[in-house]
């Protein structure tokens, strides 16, 4: 493991201060007892590659593009109500779900899911973002987008903490590391809306 301590929890335990598995830098473990408890399992998808030989924390503490001095607004649910009746406008006739808990595998033809972003997620090697609820429950968005190409839908300017972001037929994916969250493949899938 890495000697350096992150915020985000132990993959198997879930306590803090994990390190990364000092492989593959995708899973976080708080001590040795629990990465060789869940190694048959990560041992499988774990593997050193050229694109994380140069890896180091500083990619970690970068943004996605530079907008460290832009104002971050604080979440409140005068915020969220406001961000909730401009989603109407947009998605008229669409249900506008402000909870993790009621997404599922299966896409909502229905509704779209609206989420503020709280900030980037460290995952070097694809734009992401970590996601809060109405309820302050924690998920992330990863975008998986042919050649990284976001326009003319949205800009990476757009993605930024103290913004909300809403997701078109919304549904929970299962990565590979066993972890939940939104996978965006299409830019058209989400919209990105201030307060």
């Amino acid at each position: 493991m890495e000697s350096q301590k992150l915020d985000r929890g132990c993959f198997v335990c879930g306590k803090g201060e994990a390190k990364r598995c000092s492989t593959c830098k995708q899973v976080l473990y708080c001590s040795k007892k629990c990465q060789k408890a869940d190694w048959k399992t990560h041992k499988k998808m774990c593997g050193e590659t050229d694109q994380n030989a140069n890896y180091n924390e500083k990619h970690v503490q970068r943004p996605l593009v530079e907008t460290d001095n832009l104002p971050k607004i604080p979440l409140t649910s005068t915020l969220y109500e406001s961000a909730k009746t401009k989603t109407k406008n947009l998605f008229p006739g669409k249900d506008v779900i402000c909870s993790l808990d009621t997404l599922s595998p299966a896409p909502r033809f229905d509704a779209v899911f609206l989420a503020y972003i709280e900030g980037y997620n460290p995952y070097v090697f694809r734009h992401a973002i970590f996601i809060l609820d109405i309820n302050s429950k924690e998920s992330f968005l990863t975008f998986y987008l042919d050649y990284d190409k976001p326009e003319p839908y949205f800009t990476w300017e757009d993605v930024r903490p103290g913004k909300f972001v809403v997701v078109q037929l919304p549904h929970l994916h299962y990565f590979m590391d066993g972890q939940v969250g939104f996978r965006i493949e299409e830019p058209y899938e989400v919209r990105f809306l201030d307060g």
